[in-house]
């Protein structure tokens, strides 16, 4: 070989004779492994077979089925110790001998009792899984991560699994090696696609469950679509389907601590669960991006960047109020001379100026007009509000979900539900670039395409959209380097903005009809497998990822609650945390509990009588115990929170480490009233209000609402007045700008010059009344703003 590509040849890592010796030992491995995995998969089919021709599916010979299987188990290396182990139940351990015994004299066993006994020891040597399915299954997990940075809390022999892929009968792969492992090393995000009601919501949040407790994830789920769906994260899965699917996966519903983050603005209830949090977005959090968001713009010139820069600068240095950040918005979107000083390093320091003109820019004068606006919806707040988000703070506690809940928001504030969430993602992502040590971040969007459409002009706030669009692309097509994982659902794959499901690299796909089947096959070589999808039952389905692909997948439905249309979601708050909640009117109280003496409210801790029901009301029914639920030495007396407390305890299913009681309502700090007018209207009172102020006569009101170039002129000429001697209009024209006929007009008048200036015979010109004066001395930029 040439010696110029030594350097890049594989060489060996041992002397020749050993290297060649551990390649004989590793291939003679391989073809036992492989021998090995043959004969079990020839046992689970001797197995079969012979339960079909035991009840007359097949003409085989059930009894010659049954002895091969028999010798295959009898002359597996591990018998004796599997037969000593616990794992084989005694009764199938003697009778396995016994027939032994018979078989070596020559005589055969009844073949039904045989199937049963050789099906009890294959499973104990792991050759079948079950009596009611004898197939394995091979788990489907979320990659395990080891390295510098970022490690998984738990060995990767304990990661649960999202869902399970039955092998095939006769399949001679192992369990290991069917397994596979959805990619996240680098934050690969996950879109699944299904009809309604199939599974999406739920496989996705189970996967960011898995994502918290298993690999260290913050779960933040941003999207509640009006069912109060979010905060059901909070509670314990209730549906029995899932609860069978968790079952069926050796696992348990599981209630997560969380925070449930709403908007302190008008509409919120009077009640609200202890989770629940309002919060404000303080001045001192915003950023020229997260303004030029608000404003609705995706992007602006550098000049625009820095006077935003600049007016944040000041805010924080000063007030710190909204107020003052309008102010300086409006004051900077104005025409303005900008000055760079230049610090010149050499021998000696110098220093020089160089200024330029900024025009006027209506991007900050919008920006203003924005933010006051939602300061005055409450959204917007003083650096120094208590209720202000800490975005930082919010991710670092990795083990509490956090959910943002815009769903108690005012009548007429539907377009800020998108403004907020839009708010959200960009703090989340000026927190992480700031903060380094928070933990990677699992963003659950469910229903993707309500906050990232396609056709965003076909939708209601169309220009909120396309701004929430361009930020989760960002997200999509960045995030992953900043620790972001998208995690979002939809019903069709192109109803979701194409440059973001292109960058959502991990595809599930559950049942769909042939709408939905036929917008995958932009993104997925299906291989003619729409019939598959279309067939696959609630909560199975494909996943395919850049490496490999799955399918059907059996997913693990989501260990937390779920939204449901057709119970109140404060009533199984009340349910997972204990109490008793009457669901419907027609629930027989009186004749379930006809032998209730009392009962209590557990919110209000109030004790009533048994003849009287709890009450069913719009927003939540009473949570309630019976007396039945206390110990038998506690009478109404010694009813206390304590009490209580204790015994919702101990009624609960599982364990709910949020604190699911309700309590009032606290009220944002400060009240606005926002009220929408005529502008022209607005300004004229604006400038009648400033006319008084200032004390202006009357007769020259009128000047206020002239244009400016004709007050101008009109002040240009008082000026001429005032500084020179002038006894005719052409002599005034010559002091100033001003043409002859034009100050003529003017002065013909009482409204522009008529009272102003005034001919004085003993002084021989044109001089100024105390009207002119006043006049002339007007602050008229302040009266006309």
């Amino acid at each position: 070989m040439n010696s110029q590509f030594d350097a890049i040849q594989e060489r060996d890592r041992t002397d020749t004779a050993t290297a060649a010796e551990n390649r004989l030992r590793d291939r003679i491995r391989e073809q036992l492994y492989q021998e090995n995995r043959e004969v079990e998969a020839e046992v689970r089919t001797l197995i079969s077979d012979a339960e079909d021709a035991l009840v007359g599916d097949s003409d085989a010979d059930a009894e010659e089925l049954l002895a091969q299987a028999h010798w295959y188990l009898w002359l597996d290396p591990d018998r004796d110790d599997v037969l000593r182990g616990s794992d084989v139940a005694p009764w199938a351990r003697s009778a396995f001998l016994r027939m032994h015994r018979l078989r070596t004299r020559g005589r055969r066993p009844d073949a039904v009792d045989e199937h049963a006994v050789l099906h009890e020891i294959a499973k104990a040597q792991g050759y079948i899984a079950g009596a009611s399915d004898r197939t394995n299954y091979a788990p489907i997990t979320l990659e395990h991560l080891d390295k510098k940075g970022m490690r998984s809390l738990v060995k990767e022999e304990d990661l649960l699994p999202i869902g399970r892929k039955r092998m095939a009968g006769d399949s001679t792969a192992s369990v290991e090696y069917m397994s596979a492992a959805v990619p996240h090393m680098s934050c690969d995000h996950i879109l699944t696609t299904a009809s309604p009601r199939q599974g999406k919501d739920s496989t996705n949040a189970r996967i960011c469950g898995n994502l918290k407790d298993q690999h260290g994830y913050k779960w933040v789920s941003i999207l509640d679509d009006g069912r109060n769906e979010l905060p059901m994260i909070a509670i314990p899965n209730d549906e029995d389907p899932i609860r069978q699917s968790l079952k069926r996966l050796g696992q348990e519903p599981k209630a997560y601590e969380t925070r449930v983050y709403v908007p302190a603005m008008p509409g919120l209830p009077d009640r609200l669960p202890g989770n629940f949090e309002l919060f404000t977005v303080g001045v001192d959090t915003l950023t020229p991006e997260i303004i030029l968001r608000l404003a609705g713009k995706s992007s602006a010139s550098g000049s625009t960047e820095r006077r935003i820069k600049q007016a944040l600068k000041t805010t924080r240095r000063g007030t710190g109020t909204v107020d003052q950040l309008v102010d300086e918005l409006q004051d900077l979107a104005g025409e303005k001379e900008a000055t760079v000083t230049v610090n010149e390093l050499g021998d000696e320091e110098a220093m020089r100026d160089i200024s330029y003109q900024m025009e006027e820019d209506e991007t900050l004068q919008q920006a203003a007009n924005t933010l006051a606006q939602y300061a005055a919806d409450g959204l917007i707040e003083d650096a120094d509000a208590e209720t202000n988000l800490d975005m930082e703070a919010v991710l670092k506690d990795q083990e509490r979900v956090a959910a943002l809940n815009c769903n108690f928001l005012d009548d007429g504030h539907g377009a800020l539900q998108f403004v907020i969430m839009d708010l959200w993602m960009q703090l989340i992502w000026t927190a992480i670039d700031e903060n380094k040590n928070v933990p990677r971040i699992a963003l659950e969007i469910r229903e993707l395409k309500n906050v990232a459409p396609s056709q965003p002009r076909n939708h209601k706030y169309s220009a909120e959209r396309k701004a929430t669009t361009q930020t989760i692309f960002e997200l999509a097509s960045q995030g992953g380097s900043r620790g972001i994982m998208l995690v979002g659902s939809t019903q069709k794959l192109n109803d979701v903005e194409r440059s973001i499901r292109v960058n959502m690299r991990n595809k599930i796909v559950l049942s769909n009809e042939d709408e939905g089947i036929s917008t995958l096959k932009e993104g997925l070589d299906l291989d003619g497998l729409e019939e598959q999808i279309k067939s696959f039952k609630k909560g199975q389905g494909l996943i395919a990822t850049p490496k490999w692909k799955r399918w059907p997948v059996e997913f693990a439905g989501a260990r937390c609650g779920l939204s449901d249309k057709d119970r109140v979601w404060l009533d199984r708050y009340g349910i997972a945390w204990g109490a008793r909640v009457r669901e419907e009117e027609r629930d027989k109280w009186h004749y379930t509990f006809d032998d209730v003496e009392w009962w209590v409210e557990v919110n209000d801790i109030e004790v009533h009588d048994g003849d009287e029901k709890p009450a069913i009301r719009d927003y939540y029914s009473d949570w309630y115990l019976i007396d039945d639920d206390f110990p038998d030495d506690i009478s109404p007396a010694d009813i206390d929170a304590e009490v209580v407390a204790e015994a919702l305890e101990r009624r609960r299913e599982y364990p709910v480490p949020s604190d699911l009681s309700l309590y009032p309502t606290e009220q944002p700090r400060a009240e606005r009233t926002t009220t929408i007018r005529d502008a022209e209207k607005a300004q004229e009172e604006r400038v009648k209000n400033n006319l008084d102020d200032h004390d202006i006569p009357t007769v020259i009101e009128p000047w206020a609402y002239v244009s400016d170039d004709k007050r101008s002129n009109m002040l240009d000429v008082l000026r001429a007045v005032r500084d020179n001697r002038v006894g005719t209009y052409g002599q005034i024209a010559d002091h100033c700008t001003v043409k002859e006929t034009t100050i003529a007009n003017y002065a013909s008048t009482n409204e522009d010059l008529g009272a102003c200036i005034v001919k004085d015979e003993e002084l021989g010109g044109y001089v100024l009344t105390p009207v002119g004066e006043k006049a002339l001395n007007a602050p008229w930029s302040d009266i006309v703003p």
